[in-house]
This record gives C-alpha cells, sequence and structure tokens, in this order.
C-alpha cells in the first residue's frame, strides 16, 4: 500500500509537470493572442517571475508602462515634478521632502534706563553697531554689512552627526527688528557629506524682536519660526514619514528653543552693559563711522 501510495504522487507529480510544460510550449510557439482574457493573466506582474523560475527563456512578458512624468516648465527649462515635491527658491526639486516646522515665542522683562539709554535706542542701533553676543557661534559676513554667520552647535542622531551653518539677513525698522535666515549650508559626519545634503533641502527661518516700555520696565518679545525641507535619506527613508517628521522636530525643536533664550539672554545682558557703560557706547558708535555703509 505505501508503495502505490508513493507511485500515485510520483504520477501526480509528473502530471503536473508535463501539464506545465505544455503551458510554457504553447506561450512560447503560438501566435499572439488577442484575447482579453490572456492580455489580462499575462500582464500580471507575477507572471514574468513564475516564468523565470520555470525556465521560460522566450520573448518576455513585459508589464505595462507606467505613465510619465508631466513635465511642468520653468522659464526655458523643464522640470518634472510630482505629487509632494517641492521647489526651492532657487528652483531646485526636491522629491518628496520630509517638511519640519518648528516654532518659539518667549519674552523677558528687563530694566529700562530711558532716555538715550533706554531700550527704544538700543534696539534701533545700525546694524553695523551691532557686537557679536558669542564669537565660538557667529562671525560677520565679509560680503555684507547687514550679514552674519551662525554656526549652529553639532546635532547628533544615533552615530550621525550635522552642523548647519546659517546667513542671517538684519533689518531694523520703527518699531521692529527682523532676523532672516538667507543660506543654509551643512556640514557633517562622512555619511552625511556622502548623501550630498547640501543639495537635498532647503531652510526658511524668520525670527522678529518687539519691545514695549512701561516706566521703567521694558518687555521684549522674541517670535521666531523656522521650517526645513529634507528629501528621505538612506537610512532614514525607511522609517515612516510621520514617525521620522516626529523625531526631527523634536530634535530641531529643542536646539531652536536653546538658541533663541541663549541669544535673548545674552541681547538683554548686552543691553545692560550698553546702557552703564559709557566707553562701551563709544566703542559701538565708532563702528558706525568706520563702516563703509556710513561713507
Amino acid at each position: 500500500a505505501r508503495r502505490l501510495r508513493m507511485r500515485g504522487s510520483g504520477m501526480w507529480i509528473r502530471g503536473v509537470a508535463v501539464l506545465a510544460f505544455a503551458i510554457l510550449c504553447i506561450l512560447q510557439w503560438s501566435p499572439r493572442v488577442k484575447s482579453p482574457r490572456l492580455r489580462v493573466s499575462v500582464s500580471n506582474r507575477s507572471a514574468p517571475k513564475l516564468l523565470s523560475r520555470l525556465g521560460h527563456r522566450g520573448n518576455r512578458l513585459r508589464t505595462p508602462r507606467q505613465p510619465r512624468v508631466q513635465q511642468v516648465a520653468s522659464g526655458s527649462e523643464k522640470k518634472a515634478m510630482r505629487p509632494g515635491d517641492f521647489m526651492t527658491r532657487d528652483g531646485r526639486i526636491l522629491k518628496r521632502p520630509v517638511h519640519m516646522n518648528v516654532s518659539d515665542l518667549r519674552r523677558k522683562i528687563v530694566k529700562n534706563f530711558g532716555g538715550s539709554t533706554g531700550i527704544e535706542s538700543y534696539m534701533r542701533l545700525p546694524v553695523e553697531q551691532y557686537m557679536l553676543l558669542n564669537e565660538s557661534m557667529m562671525e560677520r559676513s565679509d560680503h555684507d554689512p547687514n550679514t552674519f554667520v551662525l554656526s549652529v552647535p553639532k546635532i547628533r542622531i544615533l552615530s550621525v552627526w550635522i552642523q548647519p551653518e546659517i546667513q542671517v539677513s538684519v533689518t531694523t525698522l520703527e518699531d521692529r527688528v527682523l532676523l532672516q535666515g538667507t543660506n543654509c549650508r551643512i556640514d557633517g559626519s562622512d555619511i552625511i557629506m556622502r548623501m550630498g545634503l547640501n543639495n537635498r533641502f532647503d531652510m526658511d527661518a524668520l525670527t522678529e524682536m518687539r519691545w514695549n516700555t512701561t516706566g521703567e520696565q521694558a518687555e521684549v518679545e522674541l517670535k521666531g519660526s523656522l521650517n526645513v525641507w529634507c528629501e528621505k535619506l538612506p537610512p532614514f527613508h525607511i522609517m515612516p514619514t510621520r514617525v521620522l517628521q516626529g523625531a526631527s522636530n523634536a530634535v530641531l525643536g529643542a536646539m531652536y528653543r536653546t538658541l533663541s533664550r541663549i541669544f535673548l539672554n545674552s541681547l538683554m545682558k548686552d543691553y545692560e552693559k550698553w546702557a552703564n557703560d559709557a566707553d562701551y557706547r563709544a566703542l559701538r558708535a565708532q563702528r558706525s563711522k568706520l563702516s563703509p555703509s556710513s561713507e
């Protein structure tokens, strides 16, 4: 009985093999059939893989071609845009980037010394009289007297680190001061530099400073927002977008709030020194006379 079962199973296997071989022969040598059923079965994505495993080497079955990306004309050039892509201010296209957005609002009450040394006079100082509050992180641009270069402390994610360098343009108005991030360059570990991250992200940063005076007190408000668009790069491309976005916002938000707090505290300490030190004020005023923009 055992031999009969084994013989029966062997005959069943041989029968299936013969049937499969017959089907392959029909597909190999028969003319193309225009039957709708055949087209549907042949265009199945699993068919090429199945036939290749069975040894089919004839005319390979082709899956339907994907529709081409629509071309969007931009000036004399045509750039491919897919849903979810983002175009930067300089015309680059980021492929479905992750959008990170953080903001911060903080206020600080300080003593207003009034008169020529009041908080209004200090906040309206020309840009050339600005002092570097932290020389290890900031420096003046060699090309524009109204621009500073801010080197952000290293940001570490596991064994990977990045360090942005941001150009900040300063504009003084009657009732507020605007700090606009105009350009950003990324330095980082070897894996970051191999990714070519500088060509695969964009940034928009704006910080606004306002002030209010009430007698001998003044309140200075610092309000800022930071938007970053970055393509999903290995090894982070395997993470779901929402998870990656949440983790990035947490790291970026902590860094941004820390920088805002340090900046506002340093600014108010500098105001107190400026208001109480005549020599320091004279040194600052001398910068306006030496500045090329005053000529």
